[in-house]
Formats: C-alpha cells, structure tokens, sequence
C-alpha cells in the first residue's frame, strides 16, 4: 500500500536535484550548489595556470585538495 506513494515522493525529491545538478536551473550561491563548489572554476584555474605556464613561471604544479576554495 506505501509502495507507490513512496516511489513517487522519491521520484519527486531526486528529480529537482538531478535537474539542479545538471542544468543549474536555479542560481545558487557557491556555498549552497555543492556540485558547483566541487566542480566550478575549473576554466578560469585552467586558463589561469595555462598564462603562467606561457609566460615562463613554472613548469611544475601541485595541489592538496582537488575542491576550489569558495569564492
């Protein structure tokens, strides 16, 4: 008898999270979007890393954490 309305309410709480993580519908703050807080940032730190690396200051590059801090 809970079969049914319980897929249903799990169907209805994990699709708007999937549609948040993959679409960003809504604009969330970096603290609050935790795909966007592990995953965002990635281009400008690349393009950032790409300049100094043209421009001769450093050829060597190392990290603890993989996460980008909050901006």
């Amino acid at each position: 008898a809970w079969r049914k309305p319980a897929v249903l309410l799990g169907f209805a709480l994990v699709v708007p999270v999937y549609l948040q993580a993959s679409l960003g519908l809504l604009p969330l703050p970096r603290q609050l979007d935790v795909p966007l807080m592990r995953m965002g940032g990635w281009p400008g730190f690349a393009a950032t890393v790409d300049r100094q690396n043209r421009a001769g200051r450093g050829t060597f590059l190392a990290a603890e954490k993989s996460a980008l801090p909050p901006s």
